[in-house]
């Protein structure tokens, strides 16, 4: 793994884990959901969605990059980003 590329895995039942190139930061949707809930809303995709944005905005403009299995290219953060939100 490249030092400046987050990775984005998908489980075997497609739930999504995302890992900072430095092992220190790490976003799964299990997390994201226990986060969202403890705040008092309700799972949907969006709050989740919404949710892995927030982590992913933590990095933006620091020159790394996102290797994402279902984009099939390495993107950088802000165009990860700009991608995520498309779904909204």
């Amino acid at each position: 793994m490249s030092n400046n590329t987050i990775q984005v895995s998908y489980n075997d039942q497609g739930a999504k884990s995302v890992q900072h190139p430095s092992n220190s930061d790490v976003w799964n949707e299990v997390d994201a959901c226990v986060e969202i809930l403890k705040e008092g809303f309700s799972t949907t995709a969006v709050n989740v969605l919404m949710n892995e944005i927030r982590w992913f905005k933590k990095y933006s403009n620091q020159n790394l990059n996102v290797s994402d299995v279902y984009l099939g290219v390495s993107v950088s953060v802000n165009d990860y980003i700009v991608e995520l939100e498309s779904y909204l």
